[in-house]
Order: structure tokens, then C-alpha cells, then sequence
């Protein structure tokens, strides 16, 4: 698949993604299955990251199994592998731009005083772990799926689910964003509409703690399956860059490629 054509949908699917959530107001029930029905739609293109977390979990995994000295080897195989890196980076933009874009139209269609914030009941400590641990499990499950399922429907269903259950569990304490890009979106144009810049009081919470998170759960993902990909490699499969999030069309990716 080509590399625009995975950016268009990284960007189109974190765009949806931060629309639900911002005229949704964070129900759990509706990023859930919104997110869900995303993942169907654009999975199968570029692998359905729509989270900084994600990509940046994808690339260590990949990183960590295949033992890179990149500057020691000469491998061409390595040095394709880093290009793949490189264009894995760029689904950082895509998503930052997604999110905006995401952002400013549910702004125009639907105008309310709502944010992502830290509940006034809750201390940003406590904030801090609470989108920490539900993103480790985030990144957890979608690294865990990209290997073990090869459903679009089956993954996208795990990931949907493991959302909805965190913004269920803790969303009346952090708002249940787990995603630092859409939150600080989110809260950037609400603030800017809204000229009120307390919005973003606590915006380093949902920073750290996701991304605090994201080392977590790869740390323990790359635990669970270092048995598994070390039998891979035995039979000579390749743990391919473009696996992705989905871990969708292995063969037809590189094929296209």
C-alpha cells in the first residue's frame, strides 16, 4: 500500500476518532463502538494506529525483535527496515493533523463548555496513573492483536472494548482519553473557542502519563511474545515493519510494495 495512502488514512481515522469524542462528549459507549467502526474502515490500509502511543509501541516492538545495529550492519534489510521507521514517524503528523481537523469540525457543529480535564474530585496524580495504566493496556492489547489475530473485525473489537472499559473505569477521573494527541486537540480548540486557556491546565497529564503508559505496556507485549516471534523466526518469517496495529494483509503489503 502506498505510503500516502496510509498517511490519508491515519490522518481521516484519528480525525473520526477525535470527532466522536468531542461531540460525544467522551461517552464510552460511543467512542467504543465509533471506534470500533473506524478501525473496520481504515485497518486494512495503513494498520489503524490513530495514537502517538501506538506507532511509537509498534516501532520498539519491531525494534526489539529484530536486534538492530543500525549503524554497525549493512545489511540491506536493515536499512529497509529503517525507512520503514521513517515512515512509521510520519504517522505522527498525520495524526496531529487528524485530530485538529477532527477537533475544529465537531467545533462547528456542535458548541459545548465540555473538555477532557481532570475530574475536581481527582488530584492530577492521580490522573497521571489512571491514563497511564489504561494506556499501557491499550498498547498491550494492540500489539498482543497485531500478532495473534488476523481479523480486522476480531482486533478492532478488542481494541474498541479495552477504550470503552477504560473511559467506563476511569472517565470520571482523568476523562479517559489515553490518547495525547487527540486530548491536547481536544482541549486546544476548546480553549481557543472558548478563550479560556484553564482548559489546558493539566495538559502534561495527558502527556506523561499515556506515554509512561505506552513504555509499560510494550515493555510487557515484547515479554509475551519474545517466545512466539523467537519461533517465528526458526521457521523464517520475517516480523515485517508494516505489520502495523491490525497486523492486516502481511503478504499483499509487501507485495504491493
Amino acid at each position: 500500500m502506498k505510503l500516502w495512502r496510509r498517511l490519508v488514512a491515519e490522518c481521516y481515522g484519528t480525525a473520526a476518532l477525535a470527532f466522536v469524542i468531542f461531540v460525544s462528549e467522551g461517552n464510552a459507549w460511543a467512542v467504543g463502538i465509533g471506534f470500533w467502526v473506524i478501525i473496520v474502515g481504515c485497518g486494512f490500509i495503513g494498520g489503524a494506529h490513530f495514537n502517538p502511543t501506538v506507532t511509537l509501541g509498534a516501532i520498539a516492538r519491531d525494534l526489539y525483535f529484530r536486534h538492530l545495529q543500525i549503524h554497525k550492519s549493512k545489511d540491506k534489510s536493515l536499512v529497509y527496515f529503517t525507512d520503514a521507521i521513517k515512515e512509521d514517524l510520519l504517522y505522527l503528523v498525520a495524526q496531529v493533523v487528524g485530530a485538529f481537523l477532527g477537533s475544529l469540525f465537531g467545533q462547528c457543529i456542535y458548541d459545548s463548555t465540555w473538555s477532557i480535564a481532570v475530574s475536581s474530585e481527582s488530584s492530577e496524580i492521580q490522573a497521571l496513573f489512571a491514563e497511564l495504566i489504561f494506556t499501557g493496556h491499550l498498547v498491550l492489547v494492540v500489539l498482543v492483536s497485531a500478532e495473534l489475530m488476523d481479523s480486522v473485525i476480531a482486533s478492532g473489537m478488542a481494541i474498541a472494548f479495552t477504550v470503552l472499559a477504560g473511559i467506563a473505569t476511569v472517565g470520571d477521573i482523568s476523562g479517559g482519553c489515553f490518547n495525547p494527541t487527540v486530548c491536547i486537540a481536544v482541549d486546544a480548540v476548546k480553549a481557543i473557542f472558548a478563550d479560556d486557556i484553564t482548559k489546558l491546565d493539566s495538559w502534561w497529564v495527558y502527556i506523561a502519563g499515556p506515554f509512561l503508559g505506552c513504555v509499560l505496556g510494550t515493555v510487557i507485549a515484547c515479554t509475551f511474545l519474545r517466545e512466539k516471534i523467537q519461533i517465528n523466526k526458526k521457521k523464517k518469517m520475517k516480523w515485517h515493519p508494516k505489520e502495523f496495529a491490525m497486523g492486516l494483509l502481511k503478504d499483499h503489503i509487501k507485495s504491493d510494495n
